[in-house]
């Protein structure tokens, strides 16, 4: 997915370019034949990425199928004790992390479902993609979505009007908000509740950020 969003980027980040550019009372000039070369390296650097995450993926999901229960995470929270041999001191057993059922549950299914993990956490993000069909363009228009996102783009693509704000938008407000979330994510001294509770607010945070940015730079929602 990562690889399709680099070509779906890469063709309109000249134009959203000069949308924020405006928007800070500048002008960024970009030629056609700039726009067309930017374009078309998304496209071959996509299409490769898709083509070296498929056998990527094909070798992890074996690598994985065989090795899913070692790398379960609550096999590494077992208490060790360590005992200091000749001194009869015994230390303290380190106590492991006390989790709910809940959370138990949760890290189950993210040790066995590891894109359950994403899904959790980058919701912000997949709020964003679901713009690239949902959202609108400049002049109102709907956003062009996937379709034909292998074509290579011809000049007369590169249309200011046809810039899908709303999706761009989206896309960056809420990679920021999982960065924020996935960072959050890993830290275990932090209860599953409180870590829902901040992944909920900064999601809210990007919605509202989303929203002021594309109704500044004058595009319809």
């Amino acid at each position: 997915m990562l690889d399709i969003l680099i070509i779906y980027v890469a063709r309109h980040i000249d134009l959203w370019g000069q949308l924020l550019w405006k928007f800070q009372g500048k002008e960024l000039i970009i030629s056609s034949g700039g726009m067309l070369s930017h374009a078309r390296v998304g496209l071959f650097v996509g299409t490769a990425g898709l083509i070296f995450s498929g056998v990527l993926c094909y070798a992890v999901y074996r690598q994985r199928s065989a090795s899913r229960d070692a790398d379960n995470p609550l096999a590494q929270e077992k208490p060790v004790t360590e005992v200091a041999i000749g001194s009869g001191v015994v230390e303290e057993p380190r106590k492991p992390l006390s989790l709910s059922l809940l959370e138990r549950r949760l890290r189950e299914a993210v040790g066995r479902f590891p894109g359950f993990h994403d899904l959790l956490w980058g919701w912000p993000l997949l709020l964003g993609l679901s713009l690239v069909f949902l959202g609108r363009t400049l002049d109102g228009s709907p956003a062009p979505g996937l379709s034909g996102i292998l074509v290579p783009p011809s000049l007369d693509f590169f249309v200011l009007g046809k810039t899908p704000v709303s999706a761009l938008n989206g896309l960056f407000v809420g990679s920021i908000a999982y960065a924020i979330n996935h960072a959050i994510s890993k830290m275990d001294r932090l209860h599953l509740a409180v870590k829902l509770m901040i992944s909920l607010f900064v999601g809210t945070l990007a919605i509202l950020a989303w929203y002021a940015l594309t109704v500044a730079m004058g595009a319809p929602i």
